[in-house]
């Protein structure tokens, strides 16, 4: 992805998470790669929930990862080509996987041009996150024994 429009990327991500799940805050790291921007949410003790925004070095598209950890930690080393289901979950301390996993059962990246505006994509993909995202998130934190309470989305905390 050339780097203005993916200054872009980065700007919407942040306005849209900032919008729709504010509990998510960037965090920085020397295992977070340059292509890529981190948030975190710690949960409940040592349960961490996470979001990775990544665009394409080659092509203008970006995808997101979720992930979480029981040992408060970014699992970098754990990518998974698909979610552990509902029952292996209390099992599985840690992990990460694509989000279009939940949803077409294998990879996805949004697309970015002309005809598929930055703004329109990365408000797609946060809908995918906050719908099929938060779900398989509280499947995580059930399993962890915590509740998953997440902010008012009226702008009230």
């Amino acid at each position: 992805m050339r780097g203005p429009l993916k200054k872009v990327v980065w700007e919407e991500a942040r306005r849209c998470l900032a919008m729709t799940l504010p509990e998510f805050r960037e965090l920085t790291g020397d295992e977070i790669p340059t292509v890529c921007r981190l948030y975190g949410w710690k949960v409940g003790g040592r349960l961490m929930l996470y979001v990775l925004f990544q665009v394409n070095r080659h092509e203008d598209s970006f995808t997101l990862e979720i992930g979480w950890s029981r040992e408060g930690r970014w699992p970098a080393l754990l990518f998974m080509v698909n979610p552990p289901a509902r029952q292996e979950l209390a099992t599985v301390p840690e992990g990460r996987f694509r989000l279009g996993n939940l949803w077409t059962g294998d990879d996805f990246w949004w697309q970015v041009d002309e005809t598929r505006g930055v703004a329109s994509q990365m408000d797609d993909a946060i809908r995918h996150l906050a719908q099929e995202g938060m779900n398989y998130f509280r499947l995580v934190a059930a399993a962890s024994g915590v509740l998953l309470q997440e902010a008012a989305r009226d702008g009230s905390v």
